[in-house]
């Protein structure tokens, strides 16, 4: 009897690898190539809330430019292509990346197989050496799921995109000529589709394994916005955390043990301070932290024991109404640099969030 061979060992990943390579690649071709060359020079997303890009798009003046160059490029015969690609920047990559993800979403609201044309035609317009190619498959697979909501001949408009890309990203692209149902699938990437007000929107991540029975998602689109309209860019909003015990422990942790016992579901907002004068903005952490609790008594007691605890190196605000418990907190990470928000400030916050609970769950 042959003995079996034993498994090689898989290669370590080494995280940002791929992408400093795209980082030299990119320094080797600006050499050769004029800064003001690219059609897409200074065309950049700037969302007042990037968490909210997928999850509630509204039409920006940067879709329509980008949209004018991928068609000129589709339009265009292979020299211009080629010139066209030699031209584009890596940041410019990055905006056609994120024109895709959302030529997916508009396709699916729209039901519009043209976007998705654009969509794949902007992916194909990349060099594959100088991004990160797992950046160019996490699109690409948001666009197969797209044609498979819309029943659009993904083949065929992969097929036209190999066709003008070059032939790194034209061997990527190949890839979803016949996408696997594994390929089709939006958790693949990262994805989950919901139903928000305004249409089917994309969050990233997942919603978590516990459904929640209030609309956290409004509450979280409607705290983002709020955010958005003060000083705040909020970058992301992750479904199904738990919020860190460390924001509420103190000397008897008794009740906090119970209250966190009795969380149902929760999400979290990430939030970054816009340049402010005097402040050190990348130094600053500012996070909000939803919980929906298994009852109303629950989210009081965890409103109590917040409302006890003695923050000495952060800010706090915390609200609750209904089974919904809202804990914001603030602080800078870095010695020496002064904190934006302070007990008296952060204050502002507590009145419009209690409101959006109200309104929320009143709705619901």
């Amino acid at each position: 009897m042959s003995k079996k061979r034993p498994r090689p060992e898989p290669e370590p990943i080494v995280l940002g690898l791929e992408l400093a390579a795209a980082a030299t690649a990119e320094r080797e071709r600006r050499v050769h190539t004029p800064a003001d060359a690219s059609p897409l020079r200074g065309a950049r997303y700037r969302f007042a809330c990037p968490a909210l890009s997928l999850l509630r798009p509204v039409a920006v003046p940067t879709d329509a430019r980008v949209a004018a160059v991928v068609q000129a490029y589709a339009e265009a015969d292979a020299a211009s292509r080629s010139a066209t690609r030699a031209a584009l920047r890596m940041d410019d990559f990055y905006t056609l990346l994120a024109f895709a993800q959302r030529s997916a979403l508009f396709a699916i609201r729209e039901n519009d197989a043209a976007r998705l044309a654009a969509g794949l035609t902007a992916v194909a317009m990349i060099e594959a050496e100088r991004v990160d190619w797992r950046d160019a498959v996490v699109a690409l697979g948001v666009l197969a799921y797209a044609a498979t909501r819309i029943a659009a001949d993904l083949g065929r408009l992969v097929g036209d995109a190999v066709r003008r890309a070059e032939p790194g990203m034209a061997e990527i692209l190949r890839r979803f000529r016949h996408a696997s149902a594994e390929d089709r699938n939006l958790r693949s990437w990262g994805y989950a589709e919901v139903e928000t007000a305004d249409g089917v929107g994309f969050v990233q991540g997942g919603l978590g394994r516990a459904r929640s029975k209030c609309d956290l998602l409004g509450i979280a689109i409607d705290l983002a916005e709020c955010l958005g309209r003060d000083r705040y860019r909020v970058n992301s909003i992750d479904f199904g955390g738990v919020m860190p015990r460390v924001w509420l422990e103190h000397r008897d942790n008794a009740d906090l043990d119970a209250a966190m016992g009795k969380v149902r579901s929760g999400l979290s907002l990430d939030a970054s301070l816009r340049r402010t004068p005097g402040i050190s903005a990348s130094s600053q952490h500012f996070a909000v932290f939803l919980m929906e609790m298994k009852t109303e008594p629950a989210a009081r007691d965890l409103l109590g024991v917040a409302r006890q605890k003695k923050a000495k190196w952060f800010c706090k605000v915390a609200v609750a109404e209904g089974p919904v418990f809202c804990l914001t907190v603030a602080r800078s990470f870095v010695e020496g640099a002064a904190a934006y928000e302070t007990p008296a400030s952060l204050a502002r916050f507590e009145e419009s969030f209690l409101e959006i609970l109200k309104r929320r769950l009143a709705a619901a």
